[in-house]
């Protein structure tokens, strides 16, 4: 599972981030003080009903709060509940290799995109023949292109490494999302904007 954080770092930060002390957590939540102090120290996880109490008081995703790759503002709950489900049967079976990759069924160049997701879905690089160290997520695309029908989900791999001649994702004019092949002339374009590399 793609876990990039512990328990206790995540709960010190939300704390910070919240300006909100220990014992009013405790006050919120019904969860001891002492608990609390055993969960910052990194000496216990709390259990799924108090990650969910924690989480709410603090309004944080109870995903991002146990150390997944997602964002820190809460997701839809129902995508919630299935982070949360599928990281336990992930560990639960030692499913190490799978991680949750991100979806976009839009992209928002003038926003943070990376940071708003449509949802998450599970991904194992080694069954599906890429580097376990690189970044991907999945796109729909907007318009047919070559054998790929519009509305269709393509994996990218989330890198600036590319060579002419390798599909790539990309905008020209800060608008457009295109997928394409790169030509060393997309550099004159002043807007020009590598988003990935696709891959299937």
């Amino acid at each position: 599972m793609n876990k990039i954080d512990t328990f206790a770092s995540r709960l010190n930060l939300a704390l910070k981030r919240r300006n909100m002390k220990a014992t009013e957590l405790s006050q919120k939540t019904g969860i001891s003080k002492s608990s609390l102090s055993e969960y910052l120290k990194g000496k216990y996880e709390a259990k799924q009903t108090a990650i969910y109490l924690i989480s709410k008081a603090l309004n944080v995703s109870p995903s991002w709060l146990i150390g997944l790759d997602v964002p820190m503002e809460k997701q839809d709950e129902e995508l919630e509940n299935k982070l949360l489900s599928l990281n336990e049967y992930m560990e639960k079976n030692q499913l190490d290799s799978i991680k949750l990759i991100p979806i976009y069924d839009n992209i928002d160049l003038k926003k943070d995109w990376k940071e708003n997701p449509t949802g998450y879905t599970p991904f194992d690089a080694k069954i599906q023949g890429c580097l376990e160290s690189a970044n991907y997520f999945y796109y729909k695309i907007s318009d047919n292109y070559m054998n790929i029908i519009k509305d269709t989900y393509v994996l990218i791999e989330d890198t600036i490494d590319i060579k002419t001649n390798d599909i790539i994702l990309y905008s020209i004019d800060n608008k457009t999302i295109n997928l394409g092949i790169y030509k060393l002339d997309f550099k004159k374009y002043k807007d020009f904007i590598l988003l990935g590399k696709y891959i299937k």
